[in-house]
């Protein structure tokens, strides 16, 4: 009888946690979990990236699992957020949406500054350009 009930139990368990499937804002343990592992996975493997986590000073765990949080809130799976992400064509405000406030205040601060130079329109006299010859 033990047995029988062992088995049903094991048989329900098996059922629920088969059924459970991530949706946007609530992934599953699984896929949260295999987003950090990726992340991590992908900062070693990526130069580039390895060398803004270092320039930033950023512990690699704490931003994978931000990254993963942002992309959970964003991406009804895991499989969706990797795939999006994952697109050379991915633009910046995208990518920004998910990876921006993982960088920290320094990151955020440099961004900033810089978005503030590009944003900078010279005041010009209509009738002149620059070097003051009459256009």
């Amino acid at each position: 009888m033990n047995m029988k009930k062992g088995m049903i139990l094991a048989s329900a368990i098996f059922v629920l946690t088969a059924c459970e499937q991530s949706k946007k804002g609530a992934w599953t343990v699984a896929d949260m979990n295999d987003c950090i592992k990726d992340g991590k996975a992908e900062i070693k493997e990526d130069a580039e990236l390895q060398g803004v986590v270092e320039m930033f000073d950023l512990d690699v765990s704490e931003f994978t699992k931000c990254v993963c949080k942002n992309a959970e809130k964003q991406y009804e799976s895991y499989e969706e957020a990797d795939r999006v992400l994952s697109d050379d064509n991915l633009s910046e405000e995208k990518a920004m949406e998910v990876f921006g406030d993982c960088f920290g205040d320094e990151f955020k601060e440099m961004l900033e500054s810089v978005e503030g130079e590009s944003d900078y329109e010279m005041d010009y006299d209509d009738e002149m350009d620059y070097e003051g010859l009459r256009i």
